[in-house]
């Protein structure tokens, strides 16, 4: 539908002006008055006329006030608050105000009155979140309202200005303060502490707030009050002298809101430095007791914890305030480490008894193995051991006695064995002792060694002459004499017998029956060695010399009796020791009586006999010689 619009303007005693013609609805003023506007809107259909009034003035803009509508500068984070500010002015239509609420927030708002709101359905601006309402009062005093929520705590200056004019910036009349409502308060710290050591009590909360008051009450569990403070911190650190239980309480507030809170809090004394001794102080015979004592100075509430160090060991432990004793039974050899550890809730202390506790077996026996015999010169390998097969075996220390008296020698141990070698400087019978032992016990035993030379060779003699019928004497010499050893044993094999005849002698009898060439296998032999000779010789039928015969083995100190055969007339016997004594002279009783002497010569060998054959002229003197045996 198109209609006519025709606008007239009237001063206020209705005198018409020229018809007008408004592009875009908006006229300039020349002159101050009162001027009446006429609108007409016309159709086909007909018309319609509405008139308003015009006042124009000369423009003004008077200083503003700034207010809060409110009593108080303090609001709390998230409430809507009313600011009012007061101006005289006839400029509004054309006018912008900048609002600057002191947290980076810039607002512009045109103060001037805008067409119809199809949405509010009046006239007038209004921006949500700002509430914003403005009127006039009388004459040209406008008042504006609006709202503004902070959603951050801090201290705040809004200021307002108008058009940009740095002249006409007005500033609040004092600063907007924004709190949070304190909200969930607990107190924060160690449960327990110990004295003379800074303990810090923080304040926690829901929702926390600046510019707050902390009153601090510490009090005995006994509701005695020990201390108070006032702190606008929300940390405490505080320093207990003695030690107990105490309550801490705490009243915090702010400008808005107020809340409480309490904290229990232990108060120990610190364990001190541990003495420890242990009875036995280091060894013990496997299934006894050690006990352990320990003691601290000081220390609130501590408690004692022992280890052994063995699993399957008893322990028995009686503790009285600052002491502790323990009674353990180890389960079984070896090594351990006794430990204590001392503590309460603010402190903790260990000490390792110093000493490794060793569990040993009482040690029964031991036993020696050697090689023996063996070849002087060469080395005889022992072996020494005690069956203890424990982990504390290897601690057993073995002592050998070689005639010298006990000593240690380098060798092999393991498993509760040692073995070691030892060279003897000479041949002969050795007692070794060996002793074994721990830290509790000692045993010995001793075996007999038997070092020997290896055995020489021996030449078989016979003393002539060798007549059937009569003893045969043989002897064995070493080096021209006759062996002297002994520990060589002999083997002798005539053959003309079937036995071996075994002495311990290097002379031997035999009787042989036939003349003949006849042959004597011997054998010297000890533990250590043999060798085997073979010597010939020849026995005769019929004796062609004298011929003494007397025991072939005899003793020291033993008396021997001498036979003469082979001569038919003799006249005396004399007798020499070899020692430079003189000679003996025996005189037969009858010339003709076979000569018989006896003779004991003790420690005086060898001896030599001479006789003077008298039936034969010129007498002969014949000589023969007696060795020991």
């Amino acid at each position: 539908m198109s209609y006519d619009r025709d606008v007239k303007l009237r001063n206020t005693d209705l005198v018409a002006d020229d018809k007008l013609s408004l592009e875009g609805e908006e006229h300039v003023f020349e002159k101050r008055g009162r001027f009446l506007l006429q609108t007409t809107v016309s159709n086909q259909y007909g018309e319609q006329s509405k008139n308003i009034t015009v006042v124009v003035v000369d423009p003004l803009m008077e200083e503003a006030f700034f207010i809060l509508e409110e009593q108080t500068s303090t609001f709390e984070k998230g409430t809507p608050i009313s600011f009012l500010v007061s101006l005289e002015t006839t400029i509004r239509p054309n006018t912008v105000m900048q609002i600057n609420f002191g947290n980076e927030d810039l607002e512009e708002v045109s103060l001037g009155e805008h067409q119809w709101n199809n949405q509010t359905k009046e006239y007038g601006y209004r921006l949500d979140y700002l509430g914003l309402v403005a009127s006039y009062g009388e004459g040209c005093n406008l008042t504006i309202e609006f709202q503004y929520q902070y959603d951050q705590q801090g201290v705040f200056m809004p200021s307002i200005m108008f058009d940009n004019q740095t002249e006409s910036l007005t500033m609040l009349d004092e600063n907007i303060i924004i709190l949070n409502r304190l909200v969930g308060l607990k107190i924060f710290s160690p449960k327990t502490t110990a004295i003379n050591t800074s303990t810090e009590f923080k304040l926690i909360f829901e929702k926390s707030s600046f510019n707050i008051s902390v009153l601090w009450t510490i009090a005995a569990s006994s509701g005695d009050i020990s201390d108070q403070m006032r702190s606008n911190s929300p940390h405490l650190p505080y320093l207990f002298t003695h030690p107990g239980r105490y309550v801490i309480h705490a009243n915090v507030s702010n400008a808005i809101s107020k809340v409480y809170s309490s904290f229990d809090i232990l108060v120990q004394v610190p364990v001190s430095e541990i003495d420890i001794s242990c009875k036995p102080e280091q060894y013990l015979v496997n299934g006894s007791q050690i006990s352990c004592y320990v003691q601290i100075t000081h220390g609130t509430h501590a408690s004692f914890v022992w280890s052994f160090n063995d699993r399957y060991g008893l322990t028995f432990v009686d503790t009285f305030d600052l002491t502790s004793y323990s009674n353990h039974t180890f389960s079984q050899p070896g090594s351990y480490q006794v430990q204590i550890t001392i503590s309460n809730d603010v402190s903790h202390r260990t000490k390792i008894y110093p000493l490794v506790i060793g569990v040993e077996n009482i040690l029964h026996q031991v036993m020696l193995i050697q090689q023996s015999p063996t070849v002087l010169g060469e080395s005889t390998r022992f072996k020494a051991g005690t069956h203890d097969t424990t982990p504390n075996a290897e601690n057993i220390q073995f002592e050998f006695d070689f005639g010298s008296g006990p000593k240690s020698f380098k060798g092999e141990q393991k498993d509760g064995e040692f073995e070691m070698s030892h060279r003897f400087d000479e041949a002969g019978i050795y007692k070794v002792v060996v002793f074994a032992r721990n830290n509790i016990s000692e045993v010995s035993t001793s075996v007999i060694v038997y070092v020997e030379k290896p055995v020489d060779h021996g030449i078989a003699r016979m003393l002539l002459p060798a007549v059937v019928h009569l003893d045969s004497i043989f002897i064995i010499t070493c080096q021209e004499e006759i062996c002297q050893r002994d520990n060589v044993i002999y083997k002798y094999q005539f053959d003309d017998i079937d036995d071996v005849i075994v002495s311990k002698s290097p002379v031997i009898f035999h009787k042989f029956t036939s003349p003949n060439l006849h042959t004597l296998n011997y054998t010297m032999f000890n533990q250590v060695g043999s060798v085997s000779e073979q010597f010939k010789f020849e026995i005769v039928k019929i004796l062609i010399a004298p011929k003494v015969i007397h025991h072939a083995i005899v003793s020291v100190g033993e008396e021997v009796d001498f036979r003469i055969i082979g001569i038919e007339y003799w006249e005396r016997i004399t007798s020499n020791y070899n020692d430079n004594t003189e000679d003996i002279q025996l005189y037969p009783i009858d010339r003709v009586t076979p000569p018989a002497f006896r003779v004991s010569y003790l420690e005086r060998l060898p001896i030599n006999l001479r006789f003077k054959n008298c039936s034969v002229h010129p007498c002969v003197h014949r000589y023969l010689s007696i060795s020991k045996i």
